[in-house]
C-alpha cells in the first residue's frame, strides 16, 4: 500500500515513469514516506546513513548505470550535507536527484526542530530547485507534477546535472492505504535538436485525429497566415493579420446552444509562441483532457499553459512552421475538424465587424482601427490589448512578456525613433498611461509618434468583476477612480493634444492623428473620454449578441 498523500504518489509514479530505478536513502522520520513509497514501488533503494557519503555514493551509482539516481534526504541541515556532492554532480553533468522532505512552510523560522528554507539551499550548483505546493487540490496536484515534471526533464536533458525537489510534508505522515499509484502525466523532452525535431512535430501531427495548432505571441507573422489555410490554427493579433475573431469564437464555442463541442476539441495541440490573451481559448483547452500538447520553442522550457502539455521541443520555429506547410496529407477526419475550425472562425469574423453601437471603448478601438491604416500598431495592456485583439485585422505589438501595465508608451516610442518612415500609434488606457507618462519626457520623440488615451477614470477592466460591486473598496481603491487628464502632461511636454466625448469627435480625432506633416515636429496625443459602466455594458451585450446571432443563423442553416 502506497501513502494517504496525494503529492508523494504523484513524486513516485513520475519517479518510475521517468526511468528513476535507483535511490540512495538516507534515514529519517519526515522523508520515510518517500521511502517507503520508493520501495513500494519496486525501486532498488539503497540505504546510506550519511548524506555527504550517500550523494557521493548516488554519484557512482549513476556513472556505473548510466541513468539518474534519486537522492531522498530528510528535512533540516541533511540537504545541507549533500552539498559537497551535488556540486561535483553539477560539474561531471551526473543526473542526480535530491529529494528532500520539508516540514509545513508556516513552520520555517519559528525554532520549530529540523526547520529552514531548503528550497534553495543547493543554490547555483542545482541546475533546477522546485518546491512542491503542501496543498492536494486539483490545481495543486497539477502545479506539483509540472513542478516534478520539469525537474526530471533537467536532470536528464541536454546538460545533464543534479535538481532538486522540496517536499513539505504535513503530519500525520505514516498513513499507507493508497493500493495503487497515480497514471500521472508524464512531459518528455525531445532529444534531438534541430531538424529532427521539426520531422518528430510534423510527423505527430499529421498522425492526429483532430489536430490544433495554437500561435502565441511571436514574429513569425506570415508563416502563422500560411499555417492557418492549411490547419486548424487559432492565434491573435500579436501573431500575425486575421486573428481578431478568436477570441469572439471561443465565446461562441463556449456559449453557443446550436454548437457541439465537441466537434471542436483537439486530440492533439501543437502551442508555439508566446503568450496568449484569450482567457476563453486557455480555459476550454484546459476542459480538453487526454489532448496531447506537444509545445515548441526556442528555448525548450516547459511553459503548461493548458495544463496539458506532455511533449517540449526545442527548434527553430521558421524551420518548423516552413515543414507543417508544405506537410498537408492529413487524415479525413483531421480535414474536417479543420473546417470545422475555419467555419467558426470566419462566421465569428462577420459577426464581430461593423457594430454600431453607444459610445464606449469597444466602439472607440473598432474606429481606431478604422482610421489607422497603414500605421504600426501597439496597444498597452490591460483592457487595451483585449479590445484590440478584437477589432485589429492587422498585427500589432504589446508587451505580452510580463503583461504589466508599465511602459507601453516607451517602448512605442522606441519603435518610433528606430523606424522613422511611418506612423506608429500606441492605444492605452488611462493608468497604463498616466503610469508611464514620462515617456513623452523625451527629446528624441518626432511627429511619428502618435497615442491614444482611453480614458474612462480609473481601472476599468476591474467593472467585470461581480463580485466587486458590494465592496466599498472598488471604486476609490482597486479601480483607483480618478478625474486626471493628460492634457497637462502633454503641455509640459511639448506634444500636440486633442480630446473627443462623442463618436463624431473620436473619428475627427483620428483623421488629426493621421496626418504626418504636422508642422511641429512633435508626437500629438488623443484622449477619448468614455464611461466604465458603460464601457462594460457595451461589452457584455456585444458578446450576447454575437452569440445569439450565432444561433440564429444555426437554426436557418
Amino acid at each position: 500500500m502506497f501513502s494517504d498523500n496525494a503529492t508523494i504518489n504523484e513524486l513516485t509514479a513520475l519517479l518510475l515513469a521517468h526511468g528513476v530505478r535507483h535511490a540512495v536513502t538516507c534515514p529519517g522520520s519526515r522523508n520515510a514516506p518517500i521511502c517507503h513509497n520508493m520501495n513500494e514501488a519496486g525501486m532498488a533503494c539503497h540505504p546510506v546513513t550519511d548524506e555527504r557519503s550517500a550523494a557521493f555514493f548516488a554519484i557512482g551509482l549513476s556513472q556505473s548505470t548510466g541513468e539518474a539516481v534519486a537522492l531522498c534526504v530528510t528535512s533540516g541541515s541533511a540537504i545541507l550535507d549533500t552539498s559537497a556532492g551535488v556540486a561535483e554532480a553539477y560539474y561531471q553533468g551526473v543526473p542526480l536527484i535530491v529529494i528532500a522532505a520539508d516540514r509545513p512552510r508556516a513552520w520555517i523560522g519559528q525554532l520549530d526542530g529540523q526547520t529552514m528554507p531548503q528550497g534553495g539551499a543547493l543554490g547555483a550548483m542545482a541546475r533546477r530547485a522546485v518546491d512542491l505546493p503542501e496543498g492536494e487540490t486539483a490545481e495543486d496536484l497539477w502545479h506539483a507534477n509540472r513542478l516534478i515534471n520539469e525537474a526530471l526533464m533537467t536532470a536528464t536533458g541536454q546538460a545533464r546535472g543534479p535538481v532538486l525537489i522540496n517536499v513539505p510534508l504535513r503530519e500525520p505522515l505514516y498513513n499507507f492505504n493508497t493500493p495503487k499509484l497515480p497514471e500521472p502525466r508524464v512531459c518528455k523532452r525531445m532529444r534531438d535538436n534541430g531538424a529532427d525535431v521539426v520531422d518528430q512535430v510534423a510527423e505527430a501531427m499529421l498522425e492526429a485525429r483532430r489536430p490544433l495548432i495554437v500561435i502565441g505571441q511571436t514574429d513569425q507573422a506570415q508563416e502563422a497566415r500560411l499555417l492557418a489555410e492549411r490547419w486548424a490554427t487559432l492565434y491573435e493579433p500579436l501573431a500575425s493579420d486575421g486573428g481578431e475573431a478568436l477570441n469572439e469564437a471561443m465565446h461562441i464555442l463556449r456559449n453557443s446552444r446550436r454548437l457541439r463541442q465537441e466537434e471542436y476539441r483537439p486530440d492533439k495541440i501543437l502551442y508555439v509562441g508566446g503568450h496568449i490573451v484569450s482567457k476563453e481559448l486557455k480555459q476550454f483547452l484546459r476542459t480538453v483532457k487526454g489532448a496531447e500538447t506537444i509545445l515548441v520553442s526556442e528555448d525548450g522550457e516547459l511553459h503548461d499553459v493548458f495544463q496539458n502539455t506532455t511533449l517540449v521541443g526545442s527548434c527553430d520555429l521558421h524551420l518548423l512552421f516552413e515543414k507543417l506547410t508544405k506537410k498537408t496529407d492529413k487524415r479525413d477526419e483531421a480535414e474536417k475538424f479543420t473546417e470545422n475550425w475555419k467555419t467558426l472562425l470566419e462566421t465569428a469574423k462577420t459577426l464581430c465587424r461593423n457594430r454600431a453601437g453607444v459610445h464606449s471603448q469597444l466602439q472607440t478601438v473598432q474606429t481606431i482601427i478604422e482610421k489607422a491604416d497603414g500605421m504600426t500598431l501597439h496597444f498597452a495592456n490591460s483592457s487595451a490589448v483585449r479590445l484590440g485583439c478584437m477589432a485589429s485585422r492587422k498585427r500589432f505589438y504589446c508587451n505580452r512578456g510580463i503583461n504589466g501595465i508599465d511602459g507601453s508608451v516607451s517602448t512605442a516610442a522606441g519603435h518610433s525613433v528606430g523606424r522613422r518612415d511611418g506612423l506608429h500609434l500606441c492605444v492605452t488606457g488611462d493608468l497604463s498611461f498616466f503610469y508611464d507618462s514620462n515617456a513623452l519626457w523625451n527629446a528624441e520623440l518626432r511627429d511619428n509618434l502618435r497615442v491614444v488615451v482611453m480614458n474612462n477614470g480609473g481601472g476599468g477592466i476591474f467593472c467585470r468583476f461581480e463580485g466587486l460591486r458590494g465592496s466599498e473598496a472598488r471604486e476609490r481603491i482597486v479601480m483607483a477612480s480618478h478625474a486626471a487628464t493628460a492634457k497637462g502632461i502633454c503641455l509640459q511636454n511639448d506634444v500636440e493634444y486633442a480630446e473627443a466625448q462623442t463618436p463624431g469627435e473620436v473619428e475627427k480625432g483620428m483623421e488629426w492623428l493621421t496626418v504626418r506633416a504636422t508642422g511641429s515636429g512633435r508626437p500629438r496625443l488623443l484622449e477619448i473620454f468614455t464611461d466604465s459602466e458603460t464601457d462594460q455594458r457595451a461589452l457584455n451585450d456585444y458578446y450576447e449578441q454575437i452569440v445569439s446571432e450565432y444561433d440564429t443563423r444555426m437554426e436557418k442553416d
